[in-house]
């Protein structure tokens, strides 16, 4: 059985190889925008990702590129890119110094709910195939992970896999914290009281803790509808990120921006062919394809 990630690498090196990525970056995204999306990197490669990116990209802040946006008139630094991680998980703390040796705005979307405390993200509770919970609405989601795993989105265990206070406050002055939520439900599996808390206490308890407006979002799971979108203009946020994939512009809703993810150990080569659309290109060439066959 081929191995996926051998044949990313190889196809990212071949576009690497050809000119591909640098027509890509330098012709065709030059105006546009990107926002890439990790988790839980190792220090190792992320400081690796930052190599590479900062000597092909403008790294800006969110903050830039909304702005942008809103103003319609304004263009965005050139081959600009906004650097992002969901979740706030612990490992991020160890990514501190490549951020301050390479000097550039990145943006951690916490979990409300868990950082700060022993609590775990759900995903982590044991269930085997968490991937169908995704599906089922929120409060069969949690029946479930209760009956199967004696899982509580508030129950304390014995290791915290969040930052907590002391490691945020030490990156406050480097990386720019917003919200992901309270507890990570698919938002869309949420009915209305639940999903305007999940979106609410979260911007008011980060603003408590961390002293300072929170303007961002990112959808959990990347999921949302115009309900959400409507709910977090009433509560006060400026935009929210996606995981829709694609570049942005000025003409993109600022609250269905797109980003492209990022694999935490990636090869240079597969970000690469990930940060050019390459991938994207040859999926949608498969679906197509596998389509004309049926």
């Amino acid at each position: 059985m081929l191995n996926r990630k051998k044949i990313k690498s190889f196809v990212g090196l071949i576009s690497r190889m050809l000119g591909l990525c640098f027509f890509i970056r330098e012709i065709i995204f030059r105006d546009k925008n990107i926002i890439i999306c990790y988790h839980d990197p190792a220090p190792e490669v992320f400081r690796k990702h930052l190599r590479y990116l900062v000597k092909r990209y403008n790294i800006i802040t969110l903050d830039s590129l909304v702005n942008a946006i809103a103003q319609k008139e304004a263009l965005f630094s050139p081959k600009s890119l906004v650097i992002t991680l969901d979740d706030g998980w612990k490992g991020n703390y160890k990514l501190l110094e490549a951020i301050k040796e390479f000097n550039i705005p990145v943006i951690i979307f916490l979990t409300s709910g868990v950082v700060n405390t022993n609590r775990k993200f759900w995903w982590q509770a044991g269930f085997l195939g968490f991937e169908k919970l995704k599906l089922c609405q929120n409060q069969e989601r949690l029946a479930m992970l209760r009956e199967k795993t004696g899982y509580e989105p508030e129950k304390e265990y014995a290791t915290p896999q969040a930052l907590n206070l002391q490691e945020i406050n030490e990156m406050a002055d480097y990386v720019s914290f917003q919200s992901h939520g309270c507890f990570h439900p698919v938002l869309t599996k949420c009915d209305d009281n639940e999903c305007l808390g999940e979106i609410k206490t979260s911007k008011e308890s980060l603003e408590m803790i961390l002293k300072k407006e929170i303007n961002h979002f990112a959808y959990p799971n990347g999921n949302y509808s115009r309900r959400e979108i409507t709910y977090l203009k009433q509560t006060g946020y400026r935009s929210a990120v996606s995981l829709d994939s694609g570049w942005n512009d000025t003409n993109s809703d600022q609250f269905c921006l797109k980003r492209i993810w990022i694999c935490d150990d990636a090869s240079i080569n597969e970000l690469a062919g990930r940060l050019n659309g390459i991938f994207g290109c040859l999926r949608n060439f498969y679906e197509r394809f596998k389509g004309l066959l049926k």
